[in-house]
């Protein structure tokens, strides 16, 4: 039988699938998981960190404001959190997407940090109708950009 057409992605699949909200909700109040959620509350809390050097593209913090664009996200999702969306949704918004000016030798190590942060963030923004179309749009565009100049690259 061949593909009846287009399918509608389903929302988060990268970290989580949408029936683990759920087991998610039955874990509350519950250990380890008090703990753990309070571990992604605090990376969700993390401000937005600026290149350390103006003139070159950063990894590390591009990888710092996807773990916690990924966690606010995460929160968005799992509890409904608007603050925690608003957070994730202004860190994907601002993705540094001048890899161009990158100027580490061994970037090609260091990318899954940002590049994996990112689009679970997304994924999870996604998943809690977080994002409009045009936002959603601008991020698929920086993240895929940025992927398409490190892979050019490298």
């Amino acid at each position: 039988a061949g593909d009846s057409g287009p399918h509608e992605p389903l929302h988060p699949h990268l970290a989580a699938l949408p029936e683990h909200k759920s087991v998610y909700e039955a874990r509350r109040g519950s250990e380890p998981w008090e703990t753990l959620i309070a571990r992604i509350r605090d990376r969700a809390d993390d401000e937005r960190r600026e290149r350390a050097d103006p003139g070159h593209w950063d990894h590390s913090a591009e990888g710092h404001n996807g773990e916690v664009a990924a966690a606010a996200a995460f929160l968005a999702w799992a509890e409904d959190d608007a603050a925690a969306a608003a957070h994730a949704r202004d860190l994907l918004l601002a993705i540094d997407t001048d890899f161009a000016s990158n100027n580490v030798w061994d970037i090609n190590i260091r990318m899954p940090g940002p590049l994996i942060g990112y689009t679970t963030a997304w994924d999870f923004l996604t998943a809690a109708d977080a994002l409009s179309d045009e936002e959603s749009a601008t991020i698929e565009a920086a993240i895929t950009g940025v992927t398409q100049a490190f892979y050019d690259t490298y």
